[in-house]
């Protein structure tokens, strides 16, 4: 009987990424091997190379199942690869592999693995990184105003209420702190602004000489995280849970953009394929750019 069309598609994808990984091995497809009892067994990919000037021997077995392989396969695999003489075999399977037969792989040095979604193939079983965003942003704005002569201060008052120039002081104090590059400060934010000569101060309508102020900030950051579906040549192994990659590789992450889509996380970062991301929320919204109150 013929292979079935839903399987060779993945066994071409198995042996192309196969020789780009592996280079100065000769990969080939759906070969038949004539084993110590002078009977062809056919494999998937058989990989021939060498190594210190002994010539090897590798075969893989395909599975583009809906199921894990499991034992009943990993037994044919292993018998078929004794009666050859086979120096390694791998078994590539687009659903992944039941516990058992990745323990039962591992003690017979056969290699588990799977492929990632790539432009040719797309995988039943799906690999992910866990990416973490660091989202940065600024609360408690607020000002020390240094005067000259009497004013009575309603305590209401709040940075939005104070005007220079018809500059509004917490716009500009927002637009200073998209300004700034702090990477992965947080905590307290101080910023003075003396002036070379006093300055009126507009507060509810009211003038106030002023001296110098100085802007204060908290800068506080929230971890948020999210799974992100990974593309290219690839090769994930299950025994080792770690990926493999040709030279010049390139893979495929789809990031979302918008922080609000991703979820906040409060646990540890985690080691392995995480990624860490950082963005800061911007403070100043408007098209214009302020009066720039440090040249007063």
């Amino acid at each position: 009987m013929g292979k079935s069309k839903s399987g060779t598609p993945f066994e071409v994808s198995v042996m192309e990424i196969q020789r780009l990984i592996d280079p100065n091995s000769s990969v080939s497809h759906d070969e038949k091997i004539i084993d110590k009892y002078g009977h062809p067994r056919q494999f998937d990919v058989v990989i021939r190379g060498e190594l210190g000037g002994r010539k090897l021997l590798g075969v893989i077995e395909c599975k583009d199942w809906k199921a894990k392989v499991d034992l009943p396969v990993v037994d044919g695999f292993i018998t078929k690869m004794r009666d050859i003489n086979a120096n390694f075999g791998l078994i590539f399977s687009n659903s992944g592999f039941t516990d058992r037969a990745i323990e039962k792989c591992a003690k017979n040095d056969i290699g588990v693995k799977s492929l990632l979604q790539n432009d040719k193939l797309d995988t039943k079983v799906k690999f992910e990184y866990h990416v973490y965003l660091k989202c940065y942003d600024w609360k408690n704005l607020n000002v020390r105003i240094f005067g000259i002569g009497p004013y009575i201060w309603d305590p209401e008052t709040t940075l939005n209420d104070l005007f220079i120039r018809e500059q509004n002081l917490l716009e500009w104090f927002q637009h200073h702190l998209d300004s700034i590059a702090l990477l992965d400060n947080e905590g307290p934010y101080e910023k003075e602004v003396k002036f070379k000569s006093p300055q009126v101060v507009q507060v509810h309508g009211q003038s106030l000489l002023v001296q110098r102020l100085i802007f204060m900030a908290t800068r506080v950051m929230q971890l948020k995280h999210t799974n992100v579906d990974i593309k290219g040549d690839g090769i994930y192994d299950w025994a080792e849970n770690s990926m493999s990659f040709p030279v010049n590789w390139t893979i495929e992450m789809k990031v979302p953009n918008d922080p609000s889509k991703w979820e906040d996380y409060n646990g540890p970062i985690r080691e392995g394929f995480d990624i860490r991301f950082g963005t800061s929320a911007l403070q100043y919204y408007k098209d214009y750019p302020p009066l720039n109150i440090e040249e007063l």
